[in-house]
């Protein structure tokens, strides 16, 4: 008992990683939207919103936790796609500025 008590702590801590991993990549998702003209980031605002209300869900105790939770996320792709929106914005104004 105690071996599958260690596992969801260590499970929980891992969903509350990722919680927080939702909360800053919401944080960039608006500044990028706020801040610049870049299509489609208000679909990805709901998508880290709705992820980081499952996470937190697991997190109340109101869902349980399961393994597939720990093996699956959809925070990699997302913080992949802002991380290259950021990117591209980063450049066209340096391209911009430099003419």
């Amino acid at each position: 008992m105690a071996a599958c008590s260690e596992d969801r702590s260590t499970g929980l801590e891992t969903i509350r990683e990722r919680s927080e991993l939702a909360s800053r990549l919401l944080v960039q998702a608006q500044k990028l939207r706020l801040g610049r003209n870049v299509g489609g980031v208000q679909r990805v605002e709901r998508k880290i919103k709705a992820e980081k209300g499952f996470l937190d869900s697991i997190l109340s105790g109101h869902t349980a936790l399961r393994d597939t939770h720990l093996s699956s996320t959809n925070l990699t792709h997302i913080q992949s796609v802002l991380e290259i929106a950021l990117e591209t914005e980063t450049s066209r104004q340096s391209s911009s500025a430099s003419h």
